[in-house]
């Protein structure tokens, strides 16, 4: 598992499948740095590849914020914020002189005692005025309480249920072939306000794993987004598919480098800042470990998106080698004219390989000759649905980093395990627990939080 305060990291390497550097973070062929194309990147002799230069320290940096937002720290866990990602429960450590129960952090020893959380009634309320989108004036005011304790609560409420999912996809999240779907999406907020959004499900259910968005309190302007047109790529719809993917690598070939993922413009958010996507994605994947971890074997279903081919090879390098992982890429496109012969097809500057399917079309971009699970998707749409939700359930009048984390967090897991009218929810397909509303998860999540700092019966004790 990862540790935030201690991550070593070399992302610039050689990330050309088919080179004997593939993968190597040192090698007598490279060249560290080289602007030969114009931008900094390091130069591999072996197979003349320029893969972009990736800070290691920024994308640490951006870890070590983000990391306890994606493994949330309820009231019972270490002050010392141990334990973020194993999720293990800490030690019961007697009572105080009041009565209540004291712990012990399995990781650093400290003995301590948990914060009580908030009544019942009161986080029953606001997860009443979550499911009916009332604004934060109106929940305030129905509340009874002021905004500061508004935010305090909705706060404890995102970490409540955060801690509680989680410790539910290690019980039931797939230990033989995780396969995961990555998507990027814009956020669209009130004043022209946008950020952009990373996310990874498992692809055969569309359960949201994992969402990580580029508003940060990273100071450091060599991470800031620079606010250029946008340059996401292209459907090409109505073109043949071969022909819309060949234009596609055109407009990555037309980047300053193929890596420089922009969004288009964006107004300054007060107080806060907005990173590179390239950056947000290198930390998204080393993230994505702490989850990916526990599985025999990984299949990564990527949106081709270069800087998301790099950062999944980086994030799974050593399974890689190991024939414990693969990469694929992903495009959807409506052309069901166009078939590729069986070996597939070459297009574009990197001649990587094709394979048309009733969807569009996939990429091995580990492309061996045989493949212990071969590819396979459910559904190609399964982040869009998620987009639709969010774009549907999110509140855009947000302008601050902390409720924008509490807010995408609490919708994460009502998406996942609360069922809605017009869909099955996707924890079903994973045998996980469903709820009828959110009051319920809820409910579910305080009793297993209560349990875990209630004093131990005298049956435990002996």
């Amino acid at each position: 598992m990862m540790d935030r305060t201690q991550v070593k990291m070399q992302l610039n390497c050689c990330k050309s499948w088919g080179c004997k550097n593939f993968g190597l973070t040192a090698s007598a062929d490279y060249q560290p740095l080289s602007y030969h194309l114009g931008y900094p990147a390091l130069y591999c002799a072996e197979c003349g590849s320029y893969p972009p230069l990736i800070d290691n320290q920024l994308v640490t940096q951006l870890i070590a914020e983000k990391l306890p937002q994606q493994f949330p720290q309820t009231m019972d866990q270490c002050p010392n914020g141990c334990d973020l990602t194993t999720l293990k429960r800490p030690q019961r450590y007697g009572l105080t002189s009041a009565g209540r129960q004291r712990l012990r952090c399995r990781h650093c020893l400290k003995v301590y005692t948990p914060t009580k959380p908030a009544t019942a009634a009161l986080l029953h309320t606001l997860a009443e005025h979550l499911t009916q989108s009332l604004n934060a004036t109106t929940s305030i005011q129905r509340l009874g309480i002021t905004s500061k304790r508004y935010y305090q609560l909705l706060h404890e409420f995102a970490l409540l249920l955060g801690r509680y999912t989680r410790q539910l996809e290690q019980q039931f999240a797939p230990k033989e072939l995780l396969a995961m779907q990555t998507e990027g999406h814009v956020l669209a907020f009130a004043g022209g306000l946008r950020l952009w959004l990373l996310t990874s499900s498992e692809a055969t259910s569309g359960y949201q794993l994992m969402s990580t968005h580029n508003l940060s309190e990273l100071s450091e302007p060599d991470a800031h987004y620079q606010n250029k047109a946008d340059n996401r790529l292209t459907t090409f719809a109505d073109a043949p598919l071969t022909e819309a993917l060949k234009r596609r690598y055109q407009q990555l070939m037309n980047r300053y480098h193929f890596e420089d993922l922009q969004y288009g413009p964006s107004p300054c958010w007060r107080r806060h800042y907005l990173i590179q996507p390239s950056l947000v994605t290198y930390a998204h994947f080393q993230m994505l470990r702490s989850i990916t971890d526990s599985a025999h074997h990984l299949h990564h279903y990527l949106e081709q998106e270069s800087c998301m081919r790099g950062a999944a090879i980086m994030g799974s390098i050593e399974r890689i080698r190991e024939k414990q992982a693969e990469v694929f890429y992903l495009f959807a496109h409506p052309d069901r004219q166009t078939a590729f012969l069986a070996d597939g097809r070459a297009v574009g500057w990197w001649r990587d390989r094709w394979f048309s399917t009733p969807f569009g079309g996939y990429c091995p971009v580990t492309e061996r000759s045989h493949y212990r699970y071969p590819f396979q998707m459910r559904d190609i749409q399964t982040n869009q649905h998620y987009f639709e939700y969010l774009d549907t359930h999110f509140p855009r009048t947000l302008k601050s980093l902390t409720p924008i984390n509490d807010h995408l967090l609490i919708q994460r897991c009502r998406y996942n395990l609360v069922t809605q009218a017009n869909r099955v929810a996707p924890a079903s397909y994973l045998k996980m627990p469903v709820f009828k509303h959110l009051q319920e998860l809820v409910q579910a999540a305080l009793s297993d939080y209560q349990q875990a700092i209630s004093p131990l019966s005298h049956s435990e004790i002996r």
